[in-house]
């Protein structure tokens, strides 16, 4: 693991040189900031695309550290991927690409997963009662949820630190695992991200001086589902060179995700039930309820943060059950922390409002009974007069 370290050290070091100048970069010379509006978190425009640097500088080092005789045309085809998606994001950033067009741009860079890395889900593990599936529905399957789950993570980019933060998370413990799985090249670009990502999150944490834009939050969304998949796939394997087993890879593979997994369920469920579009901008995430309810982008990332880490936790105690036996149980806490924190902001807001509407009543009932003393008192100081 000492290449590991190393790639970690190096990644983080020249990204802590360069954000300074590309944030003064896309300011004054590209103009690339993203400007605030009725949806969005920020008061002030901010350069965004920060993320463009995520892969950049993880992949030197990489190349730089890694023996080449373990590299295979998997490993390439990956880069040739990641790349691709780096450039949706960077296209969206500066164009704001309507959705269809950028599904369209997602092609290629599923195109090189699956046919050139060859990363896909062909088993649920007994998950509703599911095991090995055709290979048909395994390129659906595993289409959807490259494409769900990297937009879901660009969904939790609402506040300064989340995506990063959690994203951080994920690409080190998937680093580790796939390393010890024997995906070496994967593991090890894994960790350059994770030193890119800390030198990022001291300009993106509160008050943030960048974003990471839909350049880096797809590029993490795609990153972190592609080697979950690897992750969930290696470990159906009879044969393990891990020195961590799971029995239930699928059960872990959530626990990774819960945070933009179940906000994005909790939100398209919200909006469809309210006769709206899934995709209609809101202020319904996890992030805007913690703000809405008095945490300042700081707190609200490490609850949500905390919460991750607590899942992933979780399980690691449970990786000697099968998936059949703890997913439910995993998938069903997720979910009630979601739902029961949307009704207790909901709860409290409601309360805040009445006490608010109550005490603008006193104040009014105040200076009604004021305005009646001070006209009496004329009254009584104009008979005293006239007197």
């Amino acid at each position: 693991m000492t290449n590991s370290i190393l790639i970690i050290t190096t990644s983080f070091i020249i990204a802590l040189l360069l954000y300074p100048s590309l944030i003064r970069l896309l300011i004054y010379k590209l103009a690339a900031v993203d400007v605030p509006d009725a949806r969005k978190m920020h008061k002030a425009p901010k350069p965004s695309m920060g993320g463009i640097l995520f892969f950049l500088l993880a992949l030197v080092p990489v190349l730089v550290y890694v023996d080449w005789e373990l590299l295979n045309s998997s490993d390439v085809f990956l880069v040739a991927a990641l790349f691709s998606i780096l450039l949706v994001g960077f296209y969206d950033d500066l164009y704001n690409l309507r959705a269809r067009y950028k599904l369209l741009f997602f092609v290629p860079a599923i195109a090189f997963l699956l046919f050139g890395a060859g990363i896909r889900i062909t088993n649920l593990n007994g998950i509703i009662g599911i095991n090995q599936i055709d290979t048909f529905s395994s390129y659906g399957l595993t289409i959807f949820a490259v494409i769900a789950l990297s937009n879901a993570f660009n969904l939790i980019d609402g506040i300064d630190g989340l995506a990063a933060s959690v994203g951080l998370v994920a690409c080190g413990v998937l680093g580790y695992l796939l390393y010890n799985q024997g995906f070496v090249f994967h593991g090890l670009l894994l960790f350059g991200v994770v030193g890119t990502i800390l030198a990022f999150i001291k300009f993106n944490w509160q008050p943030s001086k960048i974003f990471m834009g839909d350049t880096g939050s797809l590029f993490l969304g795609f990153l972190i589902t592609a080697s979950l998949i690897r992750f969930v796939e290696s470990s159906h394997l009879e044969i393990s060179t891990s020195e961590i087993v799971f029995i239930n890879p699928i059960t872990f593979a959530l626990a990774v995700l819960i945070i933009p997994f179940f906000d994005t369920f909790r939100v398209f469920t919200i909006r469809i039930i309210n006769g709206r579009s899934p995709f209609d901008p809101d202020k319904n995430h996890l992030h805007h309820l913690l703000i809405q309810a008095g945490f300042n982008h700081a707190r609200a990332t490490l609850i949500l943060l905390a919460s991750n880490v607590l899942f992933i936790l979780l399980a690691f105690a449970l990786k000697s059950f099968s998936d059949t036996s703890v997913f439910y149980i995993v998938f069903v806490l997720g979910l009630t922390s979601s739902v029961s924190l949307h009704f207790w902001v909901y709860k409290n807001s409601f309360e805040n409002k009445r006490k608010i509407v109550l005490a603008r009543i006193e104040n009014s009932q105040l200076k009604q009974t004021i305005s009646k003393e001070l006209q009496l008192q004329e009254v009584e100081n104009e008979a005293v007069m006239s007197n």
